[in-house]
């Protein structure tokens, strides 16, 4: 899996498999480089009536521009149903995302991420 640059400049992830989902897409910092958080619909994602989901079988993935990233399993984290979660990994690493708001950004190891570029 590895972060390009693709037509007209618009920035994508490649090699998500199809059994997999994106919860969350963003540039931390240009010191870190992207980071992906992704994992299968099935057990990632809220069920209908449900106020969130468990992300323990989640997986966060850190890499500079053009270069393989490194995938980290996630230890403890939830996606929440009004969109948005939070992920732990086995790092100890925290990341926190959420849907559009100014007041409240998202956060890597505390610090606010440059951009966002998908949060579900």
């Amino acid at each position: 899996m590895k972060v390009t640059i693709g037509k007209m400049g618009v920035v994508i992830v490649q090699g998500v498999s199809d059994e997999h989902t994106l919860l969350f897409f963003a540039k931390i910092s240009e010191d870190i480089g992207y980071c992906v958080v992704f994992g299968s619909p099935e057990k990632c994602l809220p069920t209908e009536g449900a106020n969130f989901s468990e992300l323990y079988d989640a997986k966060v993935a850190i890499g500079m521009l053009n270069a393989e990233m490194k995938v980290i399993d996630v230890t403890h984290g939830h996606k929440y149903a009004s969109g948005g979660g939070f992920v732990e990994t086995k790092q100890d690493g925290q990341i926190f995302f959420r849907l559009h708001r100014e007041d409240l950004p998202c956060t890597y190891e505390g610090m606010p991420i440059k951009e966002v570029y998908l949060a579900i």
